[in-house]
């Protein structure tokens, strides 16, 4: 989640407490009835509500943005554009454009002439780089062709990835 909408969310929650504590210090829960208490329980409600949307569209946005589609000799990813695969391996080059995104808002497009040109999608549902030389990185998802209606194959390691690709 981005830093604004957690101080978004904060000072809401801080000013819904101190609303309801200046409620009661000023006495006003002695003369209403306890509607008032139950419209702030209410709103802590719609808060906790929204945190939670907000974190399920924000993975499911992080999870579009990290869907790699895989053509001869080339790859492709929404942030990082059209990416050559001279020399390298194909599960690679998808390590390292998945490991340099900023999850940021910029996006590129898809050329028509590149479309035809795509064999296979990649997408990532989790990934997290190794932490050492000698660790591997978790990396989760599913790889299908891209053709309609094609069954997708899940993955649960670099080592699965390359023998999909293969």
């Amino acid at each position: 989640m981005k830093k604004s909408n957690v101080i978004v969310f904060a000072i809401a929650a801080v000013l819904s407490i101190f609303l309801l504590w200046l409620w009661y210090f000023l006495g006003f829960n002695q003369i209403d009835s306890p509607l008032d208490l139950i419209i702030s329980i209410i709103w802590w409600v719609v808060i906790v509500a929204l945190i939670a949307g907000v974190v399920k569209v924000e993975k499911t946005r992080r999870e579009k943005i990290r869907t790699t589609y895989v053509g001869t000799g080339f790859l492709f990813n929404s942030e990082a554009g059209t990416v050559g695969l001279s020399g390298q391996g194909a599960v690679d080059a998808i390590e390292r454009t998945i490991a340099n995104l900023k999850y940021d808002f910029t996006n590129t497009s898809l050329e028509d002439e590149t479309k035809a040109a795509i064999k296979t999608v990649v997408r990532t549902k989790t990934y997290k780089p190794a932490e050492s030389e000698d660790a591997q990185p978790t990396w989760e998802g599913e790889v299908c062709l891209a053709i309609p209606g094609a069954e997708a194959k899940p993955f649960a390691s670099k080592e699965e990835l390359v023998a999909l690709l293969a």
